[in-house]
């Protein structure tokens, strides 16, 4: 049988992979063909959502030409999460500046730009359950950082930071550094 349609190149920027049972998304109700039609029929491609941490966001917001702007920039913004344990830093810092209404301003502008992620039951198991095994095995983690990843790790994010002592000690967790120059 005759392809009807050739396998289309998948976008390389900000996408996971994900192997399931799922049809494509789009394309021919008989699905795709060509050399890889078998694995490809069982891919589902879905965009990454990055949860920045408190590093990143503070790098975001005063260094405007510094890496982590230029990464975030070309992201959509749909795909990168604030988180309210997050924001609580950002506002204790705020307070304790020395330009307390500017930078308020500032996190008042996340707020409204970026969605925010809620810490719920799910995060709070996860959180439980990797403190458990961290300290176990001499290797526990910040309390601020382990509420972090145990958030990203509940909602399938993937954390955005320059944090690379405490985050990779985190199972399953997956982490890009966007203060590095690509």
């Amino acid at each position: 049988m005759r392809c009807r349609r050739q396998i289309p190149m998948m976008p390389r920027r900000n996408i996971g992979v994900v192997m399931s049972n799922a049809r494509p998304v789009s394309g021919p109700a008989n699905g795709w063909c060509g050399p890889y039609k078998d694995i490809w029929n069982t891919i589902v491609v879905r965009r990454m959502i990055y949860l920045l941490d408190t590093y990143a966001w503070i790098s975001y917001l005063n260094d405007i030409h510094g890496n982590v702007v230029k990464r975030a920039v070309p992201t959509d913004f749909k795909q990168i999460r604030l988180y309210s344990i997050v924001l609580a830093e950002l506002f204790f810092g705020a307070f304790r500046s020395q330009r307390r209404a500017h930078n308020l301003a500032l996190i008042e502008d996340l707020m409204a730009e970026f969605e925010s992620v809620s810490f719920d039951g799910r995060a709070a198991r996860i959180c439980g359950e990797l403190r458990a095994n961290l300290v176990k095995n001499g290797r526990p983690v910040g309390a601020y950082d382990l509420l972090i990843a145990s958030l990203a790790l509940a909602n399938d994010l993937t954390v955005a930071t320059h944090n690379l002592s405490e985050y990779p000690r985190v199972p399953r967790l997956r982490v890009e550094d966007w203060e590095a120059g690509r």
